[in-house]
């Protein structure tokens, strides 16, 4: 796989692009570490496209619901888009929650094991209830929401076996966990 590299060595992403897929729990950070790597990698001339989860729900994927069979569909959109992207040679940065790991597998196979970069937010789940700004997870303890992940719609841990590969991240702030993503995924920056 060829790279671009400018003169100075201080960018180097793979010519055909990589996808850098970070999932979590709901109110693990997936967001804020995509606009903390966004931040990073664009400081260095990279061309990046954030794709995330609450956002792809109000456009491409506003009719699917929460159901498994839904939640899988979703993220087969967003992988889709995110190889369109990629193959231009762009930097990927999607944060979705992603909650199987037969959707995880999904993902792998729609875009390729030297293409995607799995970072998971292994936050508790007792942290990501601390951290709800939108109030999902008090509105799916009262019987309001019906799917929420963590709750009543299951979160699998990573498959040891099947996801040996994934980066997990540090119990660090979001600017430390942001380096260590790079440094694991060997960016030249």
């Amino acid at each position: 796989m060829s790279e671009n590299c400018d003169s100075l060595g201080t960018s180097c992403i793979p010519s055909s692009g990589l996808v850098i897929w970070i999932f979590g729990r709901p109110s693990s950070g997936k967001t804020t570490l995509a606009l903390n790597l966004s931040a990073r990698l664009t400081r260095n001339g990279s061309q990046l496209v954030i794709l995330d989860g609450d956002e792809v729900r109000k456009g491409l994927c506003k009719d699917l619901g929460f159901s498994v069979a839904d939640r899988t569909e979703n993220i087969r959109r967003v992988a889709e888009v995110a190889n369109l992207v990629a193959r231009f040679g762009k930097v990927v940065v999607v944060a979705c929650i992603t909650p199987l790991v037969c959707q995880r597998s999904l993902v792998a196979l729609l875009l390729g094991d030297a293409r995607v970069h799995f970072v998971y937010l292994p936050a508790s789940a007792e942290t990501c209830v601390q951290r709800d700004a939108k109030g999902l997870y008090a509105c799916a303890l009262r019987g309001e929401i019906n799917d929420m992940t963590g709750i009543s719609s299951k979160f699998e841990p990573i498959d040891p076996v099947l996801e040996s590969e994934f980066i997990v991240a540090p119990n660090e702030g979001p600017l430390e966990i942001a380096e260590f993503v790079i440094q694991r995924i060997g960016l030249t920056l």
